[in-house]
């Protein structure tokens, strides 16, 4: 795959992009998952999992909602 990179010049400048991209995108949720963990020790209740089902059913409803 990487061989496929070195072919095509003009694939460097997305592929910094995308890499750049995702490495902000893992940061941000290790972050947000750190907080709800914080958040779960401070408050003595389990809050990930409640968390994580509203992301998901946020998702899906913003999904079903598109034109």
């Amino acid at each position: 795959m990487f061989v496929a990179f070195s072919l095509v010049p003009a694939a460097g400048p997305p592929t910094v992009v995308l890499i750049l991209f995702f490495a902000t995108s893992g940061t941000y949720d290790i972050a947000i998952n750190r907080a709800a963990v914080d958040l779960e020790r401070a408050s003595g209740r389990p809050v990930l999992t409640t968390l994580h089902a509203c992301f998901s059913l946020g998702a899906g409803v913003v999904w079903s909602a598109r034109p």
